[in-house]
C-alpha cells in the first residue's frame, strides 16, 4: 500500500512538472495596465532620470532623443507606430503632393548642399518647373558671390525663351548696377515694331556697285540680322537719289540720316517712299549752287 501511494505521488509530480513546462513554453505579452490617469515610467538606476514614459492616452516620451548623445542614423516610424531604421529614401524626401503653412521670420523651407551640386531642382513635364509667388516682396530672388556668375540664370532650347519677364504696370524686365552696365546684350536685340526705344533698322549705303554695305534688321532672326543686304532692297534713281524698301512699315517711325563723307556743304533729305515700307533719300551739295544732287555715301537709322 505504501509503495502504491508513493507511485501515485511520483506520477502526479511528473504530470505537474510537464504541465508547468508546457505553460512556460507558450509565449505571452507582458501587459502593464495602469490605473486611470496613470502611466508607465521607466527610470535609471537612481530613479531620478526618466528613460521612458507612456501615458494612458498613448503618448510616448523618450527624453534621450532630445538630450542624449547624437547618432548618425535616423529613426523612422511606420503607419502603425512601430519604431525602426528608416527605409532608403524615407529621410530627405517629401511625400507628394505636399503643402504646408507657417508663420516664421526665417525661411519656411531651406535646403543647403555642401557638395558640388544643386540645392533645389524643379522638373515638370507640362507645367512650370519652379514657381515663386509673393504678395509683398520678390517672387523669386537669386544671389551669388562668385565672379562671372549670375544671381538668376535661365536657358532655353528649341526656339524657347531663356528668361521671360512681364509686367502689367511696371517694367517686364529691369536691370541695375552700381558700377557696371545695367543691361548687357551679347547678341542682336529686337523690339516689337509697334513700340519705340530700340533701333529697328540700320543701313550704310555706298554709292556704286557696293550698294548696301553694312546693315542691321531687327525683324530677322539674329543669325541673319546683320548679313548684307539684311533683307532690304535698294533702288538707285537719278544722281543723289535712292529708295530703300525695309520690308516692314517705316512711315510712322523716327528716322535719322547722316552723310558718310567729308562734305560741309551737303544736306540729305528723307521722305516717304512709294509704299509704307520704303523711304526716299535725296542728297544735295550746295557748294556749286543750291540743291545740286550729289552721289554721296550715307548712314540711315530707323527707330
Amino acid at each position: 500500500m505504501i509503495r502504491r501511494t508513493r507511485l501515485l505521488m511520483a506520477t502526479a509530480a511528473a504530470l505537474a512538472a510537464l504541465s508547468l513546462a508546457t505553460a512556460c513554453a507558450v509565449a505571452a505579452d507582458v501587459v502593464v495596465q495602469p490605473k486611470a490617469g496613470s502611466g508607465l515610467v521607466v527610470t535609471d538606476a537612481s530613479g531620478s532620470q526618466i528613460r521612458l514614459h507612456v501615458n494612458e492616452n498613448g503618448e510616448v516620451t523618450i527624453p534621450v532623443l532630445i538630450n542624449g548623445a547624437q547618432q548618425n542614423l535616423p529613426a523612422c516610424v511606420s503607419a502603425t507606430g512601430q519604431l525602426g531604421p528608416c527605409a532608403p529614401g524615407a529621410v530627405g524626401s517629401l511625400a507628394l503632393p505636399y503643402a504646408g503653412n507657417t508663420a516664421v521670420a526665417d525661411a519656411a523651407f531651406a535646403v543647403t548642399n555642401s557638395a558640388n551640386g544643386d540645392s533645389v531642382v524643379g522638373v515638370s513635364t507640362d507645367g512650370v518647373g519652379v514657381r515663386g509667388t509673393s504678395v509683398s516682396n520678390d517672387g523669386v530672388y537669386g544671389h551669388t558671390t562668385a565672379a562671372a556668375a549670375a544671381g538668376v540664370e535661365g536657358s532655353g532650347e528649341n526656339n524657347s525663351v531663356g528668361v521671360l519677364g512681364g509686367g502689367k504696370a511696371g517694367p517686364g524686365v529691369k536691370g541695375f548696377s552700381d558700377s557696371g552696365y545695367a543691361i548687357v546684350a551679347d547678341g542682336a536685340t529686337q523690339q516689337r515694331l509697334s513700340q519705340g526705344g530700340w533701333v529697328k533698322a540700320m543701313v550704310q549705303v555706298q554709292q556704286g556697285p557696293l550698294g548696301i554695305f553694312r546693315c542691321f534688321n531687327s525683324q530677322l532672326p539674329a543669325s541673319g540680322s546683320s548679313a548684307a543686304p539684311c533683307g532690304f532692297k535698294l533702288r538707285l534713281g537719278g544722281t543723289g537719289t535712292s529708295d530703300i524698301d525695309f520690308g516692314f512699315p517705316v512711315y510712322d517711325r523716327f528716322v535719322s540720316a547722316t552723310i558718310n563723307q567729308a562734305c560741309y556743304t551737303c544736306v540729305i533729305n528723307i521722305s516717304a517712299g512709294s509704299n509704307g515700307n520704303s523711304l526716299h533719300i535725296q542728297v544735295f551739295d550746295s557748294q556749286n549752287g543750291p540743291f545740286v544732287p550729289a552721289n554721296l555715301n550715307y548712314y540711315l537709322i530707323v527707330y
